[in-house]
């Protein structure tokens, strides 16, 4: 919870319980929870320095069933961004038991580092797409 803090302080919860209880919901509660799926946790020095929540999700792929990891929530403590932490983390994450690793909504500085990890980032998948409910007229 502090480190998601200090990372993303402009995301206020409306209770310190309210994102617990968001978190654990992610983590442990979803249908597709698996044990060999787990979040990564870095500590350094007594303190977490570096979280990535991956949750299981199952996929077919030309007919085949596969397990999918997609991972969300990818945080490193602002103190440790010039070390390896974030790149440990993700190497981690790359190395587990799933088929396939999907980052959920990654920004420039985690899309380059997912690449120099061995990611690749699809164009077309990249786009955000908006649809208009109301023109503008004249």
């Amino acid at each position: 919870m502090t480190l998601f803090e200090r990372v993303y302080p402009e995301h206020r919860w409306v209770s310190r319980s309210a994102c617990e209880e968001y978190l654990r919901g992610i983590l442990f509660g979803n249908p597709w929870h698996a044990p060999d799926l787990p979040p990564w946790v870095s500590e350094e020095d007594g303190r977490i320095a570096g979280f990535v929540c991956v949750v299981p999700r199952p996929m077919v792929f030309r007919g085949r069933l596969i397990r999918a990891a997609v991972g969300c929530l990818y945080m490193v403590d602002p103190n440790r961004r010039n070390s390896l932490t974030a790149l440990e983390l993700i190497r981690a994450v790359l190395a587990g038991p799933q088929d396939l690793f999907i980052a959920d909504g990654a920004n420039d500085e985690a899309r380059r580092l997912w690449l120099a990890a061995g990611g690749s980032a699809p164009i077309l998948y990249g786009l955000h797409w908006t649809r208009l409910l109301r023109p503008a007229r004249r």
